[in-house]
């Protein structure tokens, strides 16, 4: 069952320590002299869009609606999940219904973070809590070369004692990176950290999973399930 009653929701633990890049910087004006190069290009390109916009309608008409839920998103809601909607309109995913999104304020979490929710699989268990993130990133970036950065960023944490392997798993839309690594963060002692990691158009997308050591195993499939589900909504962009 969802938990709906805000005395019976937790307080989040100690987030994940996130090291994003700094935001691309604004490009400087083109220099005079290239003006002229730039309008060439241009003008080029608006005469091809031009020819071969009759393509295009035809293919609008028929291409899937980008807010559909995928196959495998659709089998995780027939057996009782439920969709979220980013704040912004921006991503989907789909959790458990034993899950409930929070929706206070992190104060301690940054900017970057666009998306927080916990469950439980077993009563007994402790709350494991999910962090999305959503920060810029430099264009044109190797999408593995990028994540095997972030895995070293990771290794170099004080707290941290233990990084996993970068494995990918691939999605009909293309590659989740993923890695787990166990962190020492008083007073939650060890704990495992798992990040799934996607890059598009300009952005990481970046969700984390933080679940006690001792239960890092038994929430494996159910981490990775929730990863695949996630989606990016064109139109929010």
């Amino acid at each position: 069952m969802r938990r709906e009653h805000v005395s019976s929701v937790p307080e989040p633990g100690e987030p994940p320590t996130i090291a994003f890049p700094p935001a691309p910087s604004t490009p400087t004006s083109a220099h005079p002299s290239s003006r002229r190069h730039v309008f060439i290009v241009v003008s080029v390109i608006a005469l091809c869009l031009l020819l071969l916009g009759g393509g295009f309608l035809i293919y609008s008409a028929t291409r899937p609606d980008v807010d559909t839920p995928s196959s495998f998103t659709a089998s995780l809601l027939d057996v009782g999940w439920e969709l979220h909607t980013s704040k912004n309109g921006d991503f989907t995913l789909a959790l458990p219904p034993s899950w409930s999104r929070y929706t206070k304020a992190i104060p301690t979490s940054g900017p970057y973070l666009k998306f927080a929710a916990w469950g439980v699989s077993v009563e007994e268990h402790q709350e494991t809590w999910l962090y999305v993130f959503k920060a810029p990133v430099r264009s044109g970036q190797a999408a593995q070369s990028h994540f095997e950065h972030e895995r070293v960023q990771i290794r170099s944490d004080p707290a941290v004692v233990r990084v996993s392997d970068l494995r990918e798993i691939e999605v009909p839309d293309g590659s989740i990176y993923t890695l787990t690594s166990v962190a020492i963060r008083s007073p939650s002692g060890r704990r495992s950290e798992t990040l799934y990691g996607i890059l598009h158009r300009g952005y990481e997308y970046r969700l984390v999973f933080i679940v006690p050591l001792e239960q890092k195993d038994e929430y494996d499939f159910l981490f990775d399930d929730i990863a695949k589900s996630f989606e990016v909504v064109e139109s929010g962009q």
